[in-house]
């Protein structure tokens, strides 16, 4: 049988078998072999039940890329990698920048990003160098007006099916922190089109965050230096998806940016305890971010709710004069509520929370963290009343 007639004529097929055959010097009767051997392994040892490319006849195409595939592990493991890396993005505009930007943004991703893809996170050469290799292969393609590659998206697929299970956590993980930690300010250069081009990636990372793929393998288990890193990187992961929220808000993607918000804070109480999140500021800074939110959605009433709670929180760690208590006032009072009763609502929620909170063993605030010098105020009333209603309350 000839090789044109064993890959049933299909271009895709015909292109990947092509490139093989230019990179490596192999001849066409030695290609057959490995052909088949490869075929013969993929019909053994792999569950087909939901493996992609079901429309292909004798899986001609999955073969022939993992032939190829094979040849860059060979030559390349990073490059290799980077392609099942990018599996967990979308398939179009990968450039260097994204990788470079996140590692000079974190440590957790400065150290995670190399042990998968090697030098190629933080050196543009090696980049360039593994670039070339999946290029050579046919498995990637240059978009010339942006400077950036993309993958076919039969490519894609075929490389999420192949990356296995068992790297699935890692690799979701990885991808959330590399397109959010990318999120740059808005007062950056080329802010809007830097987003733009952020968007289509974030939407596939938010398929990550929505569905408990990193939350597989989540518990650690070892020494505590093992258990502090593992906490990093959880917290390196909870500010990337406040900072996916953030970018569809930008984009008027609200429904996406609040599931990523809720996303967030849930984390955020699953990691320190609900009691502790109104005073930690990632977790803070999430609530801020919602609260904005709200307001784009025009529900003032829970946007009103999110700001007082952040208050709190701002004034408790750093202090009713700090910037950030001034800035949320000034959003509050944006709300059509009086300088004067936004000041006293903070002041008795604040109060309130300290009375509800009480000390810890040692006899302090909650989390170690010194409280304003405010009046010692009880709630007899209703003692078990919750933040939200009591909120409510206030607003009637």
């Amino acid at each position: 049988m000839s090789l044109l007639d064993l890959l049933d004529g299909l271009p895709l097929a015909i292109a990947q078998a092509g490139a093989y055959l230019q990179n490596s010097g192999v001849g066409i009767g030695t290609y057959l072999k490995f052909y088949e051997q490869q075929w013969k392994e993929l019909m053994e040892s792999r569950d087909q039940s939901d493996a992609p490319l079901q429309d292909y006849p004798n899986r001609s195409v999955w073969t022939t890329w993992t032939i190829s595939f094979n040849a860059v592990q060979e030559k390349n493991q990073a490059a290799a990698n980077l392609l099942l890396l990018w599996a967990f993005l979308d398939n179009r505009d990968l450039w260097y920048g994204l990788f470079a930007s996140a590692c000079s943004m974190s440590t957790v991703a400065a150290r995670r990003l190399p042990e998968w893809i090697g030098d190629i996170a933080s050196n543009e050469l090696q980049f360039t160098q593994a670039i070339q290799i999946l290029r050579n292969y046919s498995l990637i393609e240059d978009i010339e007006d942006l400077a950036s590659y993309a993958t076919h998206p039969v490519v894609h697929r075929w490389a999420y099916h192949f990356h296995g299970k068992n790297s699935t956590e890692e690799l979701a993980q990885l991808a959330v922190i590399i397109i959010g930690l990318a999120v740059s300010d808005s007062s950056s250069r080329d802010y809007s089109i830097m987003q733009r081009r952020l968007l289509p990636h974030a939407q596939a990372c938010s398929r990550w965050v929505l569905s408990g793929e990193m939350e597989r393998t989540a518990r650690s288990h070892g020494t505590d230096e093992v258990d502090f890193d593992k906490a990093k990187e959880k917290a390196t992961v909870l500010v990337a998806i406040n900072l996916l929220g953030l970018l569809f808000a930008d984009q008027d993607k609200l429904t996406e940016a609040e599931k990523m918000y809720e996303r967030a804070l849930k984390g955020y109480e699953n990691a320190i305890g609900l009691k502790n999140v109104g005073t930690y500021r990632p977790a803070l800074n999430t609530m801020w971010n919602r609260g904005n939110l709200y307001v784009k959605q025009g529900e003032l009433t829970q946007a009103r709710e999110a700001y007082l709670r952040t208050l709190i929180g701002f004034q408790i760690i750093l202090g009713p004069s700090s910037d950030q208590c001034q800035e949320i006032m000034a959003a509050l009072e944006s709300l059509n509520l009086s300088s004067g009763k936004t000041r006293c609502v903070a002041n008795l929620l604040t109060r309130a929370l300290i009375t509800r909170a009480g000390t810890n063993n040692s006899g302090g605030p909650p989390m170690g963290v010194e409280a304003p010098k405010i009046a010692h105020v009880e709630i007899t009333k209703k003692p078990k009343l919750s933040t939200r209603r009591f909120i409510h309350k206030l607003f009637r």
